[in-house]
């Protein structure tokens, strides 16, 4: 195999997590010794807007399915001219609307979660998928249905895709993520002047103790129940602070905290580097993870490779991703969430520390090289099936 053609994202389209996932994979191919290259949209209408104006979305349409697909089709051209042995890699399932011109060379899709498809076919009434929404969702799915190869993220995530999309003359496999920044246990003295940066740029101190999560808005992130949860937990006990990383809240969040009399207990500190995202998690007393879904789960592998404890919703691929090391708590049910948390907080610091051990244990299983070895494999598989491969890596 010569090459691995990486398909990412427009890059106005605001996926950080996935723009990493491609980038983790370029680098680590590269490290490899196999040439690997990212294709993806450029922004030419999408530049002629507002990114978050309303007509923006349809202006990057334009840049994914009317010029995309054009360069991607002269690039395919050019490596079958070339003869060389390549593999075209779709790295997020969003962009299966490509398969069909990538069809007849080596393929492989990777398919984070089926969330987005499920709300499409109305699995979550309360949460209705627009017109317009459904049409897209609908054309990802066929995509996803006519790639030959797919890779899922977790066994949660393979066992939706099966269900939804069917296994017909698919290979379908798991390959779980790999951590993707070098997380690791910080010393108070290490952590305290990133936790001082990244508390300042919001006028605010850096509360000695503090719970912590790290998310966006997304409804199935239940950051709504996370804040009622606190509240509930308030009642029991005197908490220490909630710090949310991640997206700024939203106005709906913003107005629950306010109603709930938490604006000084409730520390929002906004996007953080890497490095300060391992300082947040080595110093907290606890994630707190409170998901209604998930593809994979990132927060929780990333939190227990800091050495700290999890407090995550009790639900098949948190179960999954979590192993042994994780507190699981059944978040339909606010007042014995909080209870839980509260039961958690005040265990001996032994008890503490056999779990956060456990979940250490756990994220060593998380791998680049693993991860990496998983999908050399795949392509190795997928270029010799294919006309366009035929050797080995």
């Amino acid at each position: 195999m010569d090459k691995v053609i990486l398909i990412g994202n427009h890059p106005r389209d605001g996926s950080e997590s996935m723009d990493r996932y491609t980038r983790l994979l370029w680098q680590g191919l590269k490290e490899k010794g196999i040439a690997a290259e990212i294709l993806k949209p450029k922004s030419f209408f999408g530049n002629l807007c507002d990114p978050k104006g309303g007509v923006s979305k349809w202006l990057r349409y334009i840049d994914k399915f009317v010029v995309f697909p054009r360069m991607l089709r002269r690039r395919l051209k050019q490596l079958k001219r070339s003869e060389e042995r390549f593999v075209v890699h779709i790295c997020d399932q969003g962009d299966a609307v490509y398969v069909p011109w990538i069809s007849d060379v080596a393929h492989v899709v990777t398919c984070h979660d089926m969330i987005a498809i499920r709300s499409a076919l109305g699995e979550f009434p309360e949460r209705p998928t627009g017109g317009t929404g459904r049409i897209y969702q609908k054309w990802i799915l066929n995509g996803l249905r006519r790639a030959s190869s797919i890779v899922c993220v977790s066994e949660a995530t393979r066992v939706d895709f099966s269900r939804i999309a069917g296994t017909a003359g698919q290979h379908v496999s798991v390959i779980k993520n790999p951590l993707n920044y070098p997380f690791k246990p910080m010393s108070a003295s290490e952590a305290a002047p990133l936790l001082e940066a990244v508390f300042r740029r919001t006028g605010r101190k850096c509360p000695e103790k503090y719970l912590f999560h790290v998310g966006a808005n997304f409804w199935y992130k239940n950051r709504l129940g996370l804040i009622r949860i606190y509240k509930a937990l308030s009642e029991l006990c005197k908490p220490p602070p909630l710090v949310l990383a991640g997206e700024q809240p939203s106005p709906e969040l913003e107005a629950l905290i306010q109603s709930e009399n938490l604006q000084g207990e409730v520390l929002a500190v906004g996007k953080v580097s890497g490095e300060e995202l391992n300082a947040l998690y080595s110093r907290s007393e606890g994630l707190v993870f409170p998901s209604l879904m998930e593809g994979f789960g990132w927060p929780v592998v990333e939190a227990q490779a800091c050495g700290c404890a999890v407090i995550a919703s009790d639900i098949a691929v948190i179960k999954e991703i979590a192993g042994e090391g994780a507190c699981l708590i059944d978040v339909s049910n606010v007042a014995n969430t909080a209870g839980a948390i509260r039961a958690f907080l005040a265990l001996p610091q032994p008890e503490k520390m056999e779990q956060i051990n456990k979940g250490f244990r756990n994220a060593a299983t998380y791998s680049g090289p693993r991860f990496l070895d998983e999908y050399v494999e795949t392509y190795r598989t997928l270029c010799q099936q294919s006309k366009n491969g035929g050797s080995e890596v």
